[in-house]
């Protein structure tokens, strides 16, 4: 099977809007669960609430993008894998003997295949 462009671009399109969801939303609640626990704390002993909820979501968002490589890496290799690659016969040798036992050097290099 042929190469064909758009068939990766739609599994990586595919697994980006989904996975780019999912990093966002998991972002977001952490978000929202630091603010809330930052927020409930007595008033002296809260920390920057909006630093501290932003770490929290970036870990997440960052932990996620993390299973976004893996997912796109294997997609890229699934693609990869749909090659034809047509390996063209016929390469130059020099031989001696007879035909049921014949010996011999190759003279030229390989012909290189052909990726499509």
């Amino acid at each position: 099977m042929p190469l064909i462009p758009i068939t990766l671009q739609i599994a990586l399109e595919s697994k980006l809007e989904s996975k780019g969801k999912e990093a966002l939303k998991k972002a977001m609640e952490k978000f929202k669960e630091k603010s809330e626990a930052e927020a409930s704390k007595p008033a002296g002993e809260q920390s920057d609430v909006f630093s501290a909820a932003l770490a929290e979501a970036s870990t997440a968002f960052g932990q996620e993008l993390k299973k976004l490589g893996a997912d796109i890496a294997t997609e890229v290799d699934k693609y990869i894998k749909t090659a034809t690659i047509i390996v063209p016969p016929g390469q130059a040798v020099a031989t001696a003997g007879s035909p049921a036992a014949q010996v011999g050097v190759t003279t030229a290099p390989s012909p290189p295949a052909l990726i499509t």
